[in-house]
């Protein structure tokens, strides 16, 4: 009897901490992940990340397709303090070689465009857990993490600020308003748009310009070696986010 109870014990504490969500999805145009098959699995890992103590909860969503686990997995959590919500992209470092195989499994390493598709999918689920009306910041992380997306943030850097490579703190306010007309601001409301959310600042940290081995050995890439500058815009990078304008009747 006390051997069931402890088995029973353990079932109940895993379950806790750990169920699924079916999505319905839409195969994906490229016959990459996601599919029809895959589901959200959602972690509680209050206690797992640092200020745990400040958060009334933290949850980590991932896909799981084929009994496979994809290794993107951003955190939500939500502040006992002011009940604001905040999402982290918990972007792993994780370079790979060209090419990339042409049939990407849920667990591969993948580029910007796939795990986007993978965070669209994640937000349905959250949205059970976390009301999204209280959205303040999504934390990006290093901008290479990034891989492709920090490729055409570099170039549309260039086009507007030339090759000038010497940043300074006092340049930052310039860059951050560049970024808020840039492809991360355009994705960023793209993906926020069905819940009536956007971004109205983008703020840096730490900003410099690194090498393309840096970009390479990071992040995972779809966007040729020959495409990709010598040298690639960085910085610790966050979203502040709010609720847009309701829409006209």
């Amino acid at each position: 009897m006390k051997n069931n109870t402890f088995v029973l014990l353990i079932i109940l504490a895993f379950s806790c901490s750990h169920r699924t969500d079916k999505t319905k999805i839409s195969d994906s145009e490229d016959g990459n992940i996601p599919n029809s098959d895959t589901i959200t699995g959602i972690k509680n890992v209050t206690d797992e990340i640092a200020g745990s103590a400040y958060l009334l909860k933290a949850t980590g969503y991932f896909l799981i397709s084929d009994n496979d686990t994809s290794g993107f997995m951003p955190i939500f959590s939500e502040s006992k303090e002011n009940g604001n919500i905040n999402i982290d992209l918990n972007l792993p470092y994780s370079g790979l070689k060209k090419p990339l195989p042409e049939k990407i499994r849920i667990n591969d390493p993948k580029p910007y465009s796939l795990w986007y598709k993978e965070l669209e999918i994640i937000l349905q689920t959250a949205l059970k857990d976390y009301n999204l009306d209280s959205l303040a910041s999504i934390s990006i992380g290093r901008l290479i993490l990034t891989g492709d997306l920090a490729v055409e943030i570099t170039k549309e850097y260039k086009n507007k600020f030339g090759d000038n490579e010497k940043i300074t703190t006092a340049d930052y306010h310039a860059i951050e308003n560049f970024l808020l007309t840039s492809k991360l601001a355009t994705d960023i409301n793209k993906l926020l748009k069905p819940y009536n959310l956007k971004c109205t600042k983008i703020s840096i940290e730490k900003t410099f310009f690194t090498n393309k081995e840096d970009l390479l050995n990071n992040s995972i890439l779809q966007t040729m070696p020959e495409d990709i500058p010598e040298t690639i815009l960085d910085c610790i990078t966050w979203v502040i986010t709010e609720q847009a304008e309701p829409p006209n009747d």
